[in-house]
């Protein structure tokens, strides 16, 4: 369970704070408190989520049903209101909503694309509108809530390390959108929903 300053969760520890036996000095000095390893381990995870996820659907608008450079406008406009609304759904319903809302949003598109793309290909660019809304929303988000889930001297450091195994995984996303239909649909779709329930 993820735990933060804004949700007040049962028995939480606010992130501004911590109680330390001696005062931290060093990153690893805060990795020391099981929440902020905890959260930082749940961060990671979102952020390879979401790597892999904007950067493999990057790649597979070129395999979707219908046309290319409707799905690409789609895709673009989606990618601006997600960033958009996610900011706002943060701010306003906190963190494990808006991130189980985009990471829904992804799921539902991936799902919608699997089952009824082919077959529907007026349709797709509503379609790759949920997945890209969800994907570049949730990976906002994990900007958004580095400065409330780690106390500000180690936000910078969490952002660091979440960044550097977010890049690592990311370069599957290629290998994963190259894969035959719908293995790459059915890896976004259990990424995703796993994150769901990391976040809870």
């Amino acid at each position: 369970m993820l735990e933060d300053s804004q949700n007040k969760l049962a028995g939480e520890l606010q992130v501004d704070s911590y109680e330390y036996e001696i005062q931290p000095e060093s990153s690893t000095d805060f990795l020391r408190n099981k929440t902020i390893l905890r959260n930082l381990a749940i961060i990671i995870y979102m952020w390879i989520t979401n790597a892999i996820s904007y950067y493999m659907v990057n790649l597979l608008l070129k395999y979707l049903p219908g046309n290319i450079y409707t799905n690409s406008v789609s895709s673009y406009f989606a990618e601006m209101f997600g960033t958009f609304i996610s900011g706002i759904l943060y701010a306003k319903k906190g963190i494990k909503v808006s991130f189980t809302a985009m990471y829904i949003s992804t799921m539902i598109g991936g799902l919608l694309t699997m089952t009824l793309g082919a077959a529907n290909v007026s349709l797709m660019p509503f379609f790759v509108i949920f997945i890209r809304l969800g994907s570049s929303g949730a990976f906002n988000l994990v900007y958004i809530a580095n400065k409330d889930v780690f106390p500000t001297l180690f936000s910078s450091s969490a952002m660091g390390y979440s960044n550097f195994f977010a890049r690592l995984f990311a370069t599957f996303g290629p290998q994963i959108a190259e894969m035959e239909s719908p293995y790459p649909m059915l890896v976004l779709i259990c990424m995703n929903l796993f994150a769901i329930i990391v976040i809870q």
